[in-house]
Parts: C-alpha cells; sequence; structure tokens
C-alpha cells in the first residue's frame, strides 16, 4: 500500500510540476521536450520515463503530432504508441519507441551566407576597395564561412572589384570551399556579367532578385508593366523567368551551381503570393536538375522575428506538401536591423525552415545594417539544438572556425573607416540614410518612419558615396545654386568619375566638399598655397579669378584651426560669422599593410601559412597601385574625354558648351576627327595595358615600368609630360625607398568638421598628405559658398560704382 499510495501521491503532483496553461506551462514544455530529446540521443531511460510520468496525455500527443509532421510512416512505432496508451507505465516501450525515432532524427545544416562584400559596401559612410575585399574573401573562406556574396558585377566598380577578387581566390576544386555568389537585378545584362565572372570558378551561385511587395511593385514596375499590358505580378514573373533563363546557362559548364531568387521586401508581401511565387520559380529550376534558394527578405527591417517565422514557416510547410518527392530546394533570410531584429529574426527564420541565413561582419549594410555573422553563429553554434524547440531536429553550422571568425570581424573593424554607432537603430546619424543608386532613386519604399528625433538621435546628413548617382548629385548641387542638368554630357561624366574616386578615399563625401570639387574642375576655384608666417596662418586661394589671400592669427590651444577661422572670419565680416559646433575630427588612413599585420602578429588567428603568400601579395599590389593610382585616374579620364570628343564627330546638333569644355580639358581639335581617333586609339593602348595590370593577377613594378616605356611617346606628346614626369621621378623613388617598410603609403589625413555660417549647419572634410593641410582645407570647403558670396557681392557693387 504505501508504494501504491507514493505513486498516487507522485501522478497528482505531476499536475503542479506540469502546469498547461500561461508562461509557466510554455517552459514546462520545452523542458519536456528537451528532456525527451536528450533521451533519444543518449539513450538515458530515466529522462524519459520522468517526462512520460509527469505528462502522460502531452507526451502522447507530442509523438502523434511529430509522427504526422515527418510522416513517420512505421507500423511498428504506431503500434507500440497504442500500447503505451493502454499501459501507462512500460521502460521497454519507451527505449523500443525511443530507438525507431532515433532513425528519424535531422540534423539540419544551416549555411551561412556572408553579404560583407556586397552589402556591407552599401552602408552609408564606410566601404572597401578591391584589395580589402580579397584580403577578407581569403580569411572568410579559412573560416569555413559557406557562401560569400562578392558584389553587383552590372556596377562597372564592382565588376573589377569581384574580377580581382576572383583572380585571387582559388577555383573552388576543394568540397569545403564556399559558394561564391554574385548579386543581380532580373535583367539579362546584370545576369550576362555575372556568368562573365563566375565561369572560372567551379561552386558559383547567381542570385536574381525584383520586388514583389505591392507598394514595392507600384513604384519600381507600375509604370513598365502598363506599357507591355501586363498586370504588376505578371510583369515580375515574367523578367523573373527570362533571368533564371540565362543563369541557368552556367549550369551547363557547372554541374555545382546554385540559383538563388530573393522576393524584395518579402516581409512586407502577403505569405500566400510569396508561396506562389516560390512554386514557379522552383518549378523552372526543376526543369535543369538545379538546386535552388528562395530567399524571402526583411528589406526594411519593420518586422518581429514572430512575423518573420509567421512567414517563413507557411512558405516551408507549403513547399514540403507541394514537392513531397523534390527537395533539391532551400529557405533563405535575410533581416535588416533598423528596426533591432535582425539577429532575432535570423533565428526565427530558422525555426521557420531557413537553412541560408545571410549575414555581414558586424551586422554593417544599408540602413542598421544585417545580422552580425559571430554573433548569429556563436548562437547556433551554443544553442543550435534548443532553438527549433524539436527533439528531431538540431541546428548545426559545418566547417566554421568561430575564433577566425572573431579575428576577421576585429579585422574588418579596422579597415571599413566607419564609427558603427551610426548605424545603432532608431538613434544611428546613418540609419535612414541610403547609399547604393536604387534605393536612393526609390528611397520611399526603403525607409522606415523617421525615428531620429522621436528618439533623440541626430539628424541624418546628405552625402555622396562612391555608389551615388547623378540623381543624387543633382539634387546635392541644386542647393548651391548649380543646376547640374544643364552641364554638357562630358563635364558630368568626367565630375562623377572624379568625385567617385574621391569618395573612394574617404567613403563619404559631402555637399560642400563636392561643390567645391565641382567649382575646381570649373576652373573658378583653387587653393593655391598654406603656409605660417610667424603666429599668423596665412592661405592664398583663387577664386573666380581673383586672388584672395587670408590671414588669421594662430592661438595656442588650437593653432592651425583658430588661425583659418580667424582669417576667415575676418575675411567675411558682417556677411557671414563662422563657428565651428564641434572640435575637428581627425584620423589617419593607415596602410593595408600595418593594418593587416598589427593583427596577424598579435596572436588574433590571422597568421595562416596556407594563405600568408597570397595575402603578401594583395598588399604589395595595394601599396604599387596606391602610388600609380593618380597616373591611372588622368589616364581614364582623358580616355573618357577622347571617347566623348569622337561621338561629337557624328553628332553635329551637340551644344556648343559640349565642344568648348572639351576643347579646353583635351587641348586639341576636337572637330578633326582624324586627330581625335589618332589620339584615342594610343590612349586605349596605355589604358588597356593599365587595366590588365592593375585589375589583372601580378601588378608589380617592373610591368608598370614597362607600360611606361612603351607609351612614352603619347604620354610626353599629348599633354602629359607633367604625369610622366611624376611617374618617373617620384613613384619608383617612393616604391624603392620603402620597399622594405612595413607602413607604406596610405598615411592620407582625413579631417571632419561640423561648422555654423549664418544659422546654417554645415559639414565637410579634406585629405591631405598634411594634417594642416587638411585641417586648412576642410574650413574652406565648408564656407566656399559664403567666401564666393562675398567676392561676387564686392564685383556687383565695383562695377555699379
Amino acid at each position: 500500500m504505501v508504494g501504491r499510495e507514493q505513486t498516487m501521491k507522485k501522478r497528482k503532483s505531476s499536475k503542479e510540476f506540469f502546469p498547461l496553461k500561461g508562461l509557466e506551462g510554455i517552459r514546462r514544455k520545452v523542458n519536456l521536450i528537451f528532456t525527451m530529446y536528450n533521451y533519444i540521443m543518449a539513450k538515458d531511460i530515466k529522462f524519459i520515463k520522468d517526462a512520460y510520468l509527469n505528462n502522460h496525455s502531452f507526451f502522447l500527443k507530442f509523438l502523434l503530432n511529430y509522427k504526422e509532421k515527418y510522416g513517420l510512416i512505421d507500423k511498428t512505432l504506431e503500434e507500440k504508441i497504442h500500447l503505451l496508451e493502454k499501459k501507462r507505465s512500460n521502460t521497454r516501450l519507451l527505449n523500443e519507441i525511443a530507438d525507431i525515432l532515433r532513425k528519424y532524427v535531422k540534423q539540419q545544416k544551416i549555411r551561412v551566407v556572408d553579404m560583407t562584400l556586397r552589402e556591407g559596401d552599401q552602408a552609408p559612410g564606410g566601404g572597401l576597395n578591391r584589395f580589402e575585399k580579397a584580403i577578407l574573401a581569403l580569411y572568410l573562406k579559412e573560416a569555413g564561412v559557406n557562401v560569400i556574396e562578392l558584389g553587383f558585377a552590372a556596377n562597372p566598380a564592382d565588376y573589377h572589384n569581384i574580377n580581382y577578387i576572383l583572380n585571387n581566390f582559388g577555383d573552388g576544386a576543394n568540397d569545403k570551399d564556399p559558394y561564391l555568389s554574385i548579386l543581380c537585378r532580373a535583367h539579362v545584362g546584370d545576369v550576362s556579367k555575372a556568368i562573365e565572372l563566375l565561369k572560372r570558378y567551379n561552386k558559383p551561385r547567381i542570385h536574381i532578385f525584383y520586388a514583389t511587395s505591392e507598394k514595392h511593385m507600384e513604384v519600381k514596375v507600375g509604370e513598365k508593366a502598363k506599357q507591355q499590358g501586363l498586370g504588376k505580378e505578371q510583369y515580375i514573373i515574367k523578367n523573373f523567368l527570362i533571368a533564371i533563363d540565362s543563369a541557368l546557362e552556367l549550369k551547363k559548364n557547372k554541374p555545382k551551381f546554385e540559383l538563388e531568387i530573393s522576393f524584395e521586401d518579402a516581409g512586407n508581401t502577403k505569405k500566400e503570393k510569396l508561396l506562389e511565387f516560390a512554386k514557379i520559380m522552383i518549378d523552372r529550376a526543376r526543369e535543369e536538375n538545379t538546386k535552388i534558394i528562395i530567399n524571402l527578405p526583411s528589406t526594411l527591417g519593420d518586422k518581429t522575428a514572430e512575423e518573420m517565422y509567421e512567414i517563413f514557416i507557411y512558405v516551408h510547410r507549403g513547399l514540403l506538401e507541394y514537392y513531397k518527392d523534390y527537395l533539391n530546394w532551400e529557405l533563405s533570410a535575410h533581416n535588416h536591423n533598423d528596426n533591432a531584429e535582425a539577429l532575432s529574426s535570423s533565428i526565427a527564420c530558422v525555426r521557420g525552415g531557413a537553412k541560408n541565413i545571410e549575414t555581414s561582419l558586424l551586422g554593417v549594410g544599408e540602413g542598421a545594417g544585417n545580422t552580425p555573422t559571430h554573433i548569429f553563429i556563436n548562437k547556433i553554434i551554443e544553442d543550435g539544438r534548443k532553438l527549433g524547440l524539436d527533439f528531431l531536429e538540431t541546428y548545426q553550422i559545418q566547417n566554421i572556425k568561430i575564433n577566425l571568425i572573431g579575428a576577421v570581424s576585429r579585422l574588418f573593424r579596422r579597415m571599413y573607416f566607419l564609427d558603427l554607432y551610426q548605424l545603432t537603430p532608431y538613434i544611428g546619424e546613418y540609419v535612414h540614410k541610403n547609399s547604393s543608386g536604387v534605393h536612393i532613386r526609390n528611397s520611399e519604399v526603403y525607409r522606415t518612419e523617421d525615428s531620429v528625433e522621436k528618439y533623440g538621435g541626430e539628424k541624418p546628413k546628405n552625402f555622396f558615396s562612391a555608389r551615388g548617382s547623378i540623381a543624387q548629385v543633382s539634387q546635392m548641387l541644386k542647393n548651391f545654386g548649380v543646376n547640374f542638368e544643364d552641364e554638357s554630357d562630358s563635364f558630368k561624366k568626367i565630375f562623377i568619375l572624379k568625385i567617385q574616386r574621391e569618395a573612394e578615399k574617404v567613403k563619404t563625401l559631402y555637399p560642400a566638399v563636392m561643390y567645391a570639387i565641382y567649382q575646381q574642375l570649373k576652373g573658378n576655384f583653387k587653393v593655391e598655397k598654406i603656409f605660417v608666417r610667424g603666429k599668423a596662418l596665412i592661405l592664398r586661394v583663387d577664386i573666380f579669378d581673383q586672388k584672395v589671400e587670408l590671414v588669421g592669427q594662430m592661438e595656442k590651444k588650437n593653432g592651425e584651426i583658430d588661425g583659418i577661422v580667424n582669417a576667415l572670419n575676418d575675411f567675411l565680416g558682417k556677411n557671414a560669422k563662422f563657428t565651428l559646433l564641434k572640435t575637428p575630427e581627425k584620423k589617419t588612413i593607415n596602410s593595408l599593410r600595418k593594418i593587416v599585420n598589427d593583427l596577424r602578429y598579435s596572436g588574433s588567428y590571422l597568421k595562416i601559412p596556407q594563405i600568408d603568400k597570397r595575402i603578401d601579395k594583395i598588399i604589395k599590389e595595394a601599396e604599387i597601385f596606391e602610388l600609380i593610382q593618380d597616373f591611372y585616374y588622368k589616364v581614364e579620364m582623358y580616355y573618357l574625354l577622347l571617347s566623348e570628343a569622337k561621338a561629337l564627330n557624328f553628332n553635329t546638333d551637340e551644344k556648343n558648351k559640349e565642344i568648348d569644355f572639351l576643347q579646353s580639358f583635351l587641348g586639341i581639335n576636337v572637330m578633326n576627327t582624324n586627330q581625335i581617333v589618332a589620339y584615342i586609339r594610343k590612349v586605349k593602348k596605355l589604358k588597356d595595358s593599365l587595366d590588365e595590370i592593375i585589375y589583372g593577377k601580378n601588378l608589380t613594378k617592373k610591368m608598370f615600368e614597362n607600360i611606361l616605356s612603351k607609351n612614352r611617346e603619347i604620354i610626353k606628346k599629348y599633354q602629359w609630360g607633367v604625369l610622366y614626369q611624376e611617374s618617373k621621378n617620384n613613384i619608383f623613388r617612393y616604391l624603392d625607398s620603402r620597399e622594405n617598410s612595413n607602413v607604406i603609403g596610405g598615411q592620407d589625413h582625413v579631417v571632419y568638421i561640423e561648422c555654423e555660417l549664418n544659422k546654417k549647419i554645415i559639414n565637410a572634410h579634406a585629405v591631405s598628405k598634411s594634417l594642416m593641410q587638411a585641417t586648412v582645407e576642410s574650413v574652406i570647403y565648408a564656407s566656399l559658398k559664403f567666401i564666393e558670396d562675398r567676392i561676387l557681392s564686392k564685383k556687383t557693387k565695383h562695377n555699379k560704382a
């Protein structure tokens, strides 16, 4: 009787132990599931017996549910479950059930898709050059990342960057090598560019995206669809399928080829539509037996983790039900962090069936960024089993070296040149800014409600990045009274090229700096000289053909910054008052060698013998390029303008100002067709030779010297004597003297200022080898418009007099 009474008491107390309602009930259920999982994996009868006794009915219901969910059509299992229903405690039966269930335990392999080289490059105020990208790609490969997205090949700069990365990456022949992905719009032209690059790699992935939410479709395809007599959804599907057909050409020679399809703004697309679209895409890939990944991104980062889980579980279950015998597809998640939900949403998406999670180092990306690679990987490794709340599933990431992921994240932080605080959700300065062209053109569908003022953050500032567009330039210059649209096509192209190159150095170009570059290119503004005499700082500038000398007293506390501010206020007089709002921020752009070696030789896991030689090669090429880049950019600019001049001869309706600009810049008769054709042939030969070594597999001092020697005639004769002398006298002397230095080049100083002029807040920056010059120029760039107004008003008064 004693034993029976104790058993009854135990069963009675089980109700107190396992309430089925409320949060405590959920917690107990979760514990019970873990307990059963542990038993099945460890074969410890005590675990399962305790769980069974604590709640007999829930345990049986749980087994039957999962039998149905996984299609466990196992008669033996079913018979034993029914026997268990009749016999409330049977150790032998529990053991036999566990043995059967062990056969169905699945390890879900989660693939990490690192987006740093593409999405990270879109973060406002940040960016990477091709040398930095190539080094990061090699380290990500060694760290075991499963997929690396390289960039957007339709962008000419990205095309060259991707080409350089591939030249230094390897061929993907090893099974552990990552897939390499390139992003494309649903355009055949974009896909063709991606194929050109990926055809040399054995594990390629082409990633095609198009808008699917109602708002995105209306803005992006509404008019285009009407013109073709199609509905918006029909238009989207048609373009997707055309692009897919083009991408599948790569499958013929690359059997491991994968296709990824992204439904942009899937978070705001009806889940029924997402399932419908996914079936159409999978059906097309199935015809060619091609693995396809369906990506459902939270493009605006405005969805909660629970909402993303509901989307994924609905689509996943719908596809499992529809494709019972076909599993050559996977789901992927890409979550933005604008509402601080990226990490939790990515974990929720894993629970909902996603096997690809798109992340980035330190979570950088457009807006407030993405899921941080290192945090997501840690969560999966530490809590992978628990995340699914499912004793028939576990989650694993294959081949990842977590210590190396941490080291690469630190290296990236040193390269990126951006205060990551600016990407903090809600309060970061860049959270509500866009950087890439498509985001700027359609900003109304890429931004969530501006919460900067609501949460006391900083108001977003206007700036231009290397990915900016002509539309953005026009908008920024318009605030300075410049109608950029009225400029000649040649001037527009040369100006865009110049500011893109400038933006590559400092990642962000403020409007005041853009305006200064505009006036420099127009020949209206030039800083002649900056020097110190005694306690006075003297600046000589040429503005609108007027020589202006600014003199200001330097104070002991702030030196040259006080000098230029005092000089400027003396010059402006009552017209404007210049006030610094913050102490100027001074940064040094460290050389790539210093950045890498500081970490490589400090025990941070980045010294890896199998890739050290390739890393050193990339660093050396970066150093050579840094010394020849100004020469290359001038050749590039000259070739562009010669091409414009050649086209001009076949368009007699072109405006006179186009001819005038080309004539003044090139110094030749642009209407002499034979002369232009002769020039362009020789310049093209020089540019092609430079492109071959700069974007190819080997950039060496000797190869560059050979190019200069072979093209000496065109360099010296056609307006390039200065370039030749720069090359001969400076470049190789620098190379020779710094051959064995650990700090080769890259020691430019960047000074950022924030000031107030006539109650208007202005941001500016300047770059120079001299810290004093960078400081002084930043102030001049910020105030240039006011200086011009002062000079022009004096001219007007003088003329009237």
